[in-house]
């Protein structure tokens, strides 16, 4: 059960890099090593995003921590746009 939750959360996880890798034709001009430059720039986007909502976010619930919380997650529109 467990080795079925990997590949359900890789799928997940890689599947929508692996389709927007191909759907820009990006995978003609740099191959299999831009590819694994966009895993790596998006596993370093969602670890800052995660470091920065544990450090800076309280752990009450307010109208101000939802919009921080919305703010956090921008950040990874922002990377995808850095990385295309």
């Amino acid at each position: 059960m467990s080795y079925v939750h990997l590949v359900n959360c890789l799928l997940l996880t890689f599947g929508p890099l692996n389709c927007v890798y191909r759907s820009r034709k990006l995978h003609l001009s740099s191959g299999f090593v831009g590819l694994l430059v966009t895993i790596l720039f998006f596993v370093m986007t969602g670890s800052v995003k995660t470091i920065l909502m544990a450090f800076l976010l309280p752990s009450h619930s307010s109208p101000a921590t939802d919009l921080l919380k919305s703010a956090f997650n921008s950040l990874d529109a922002v990377g995808l746009y850095f990385l295309l």
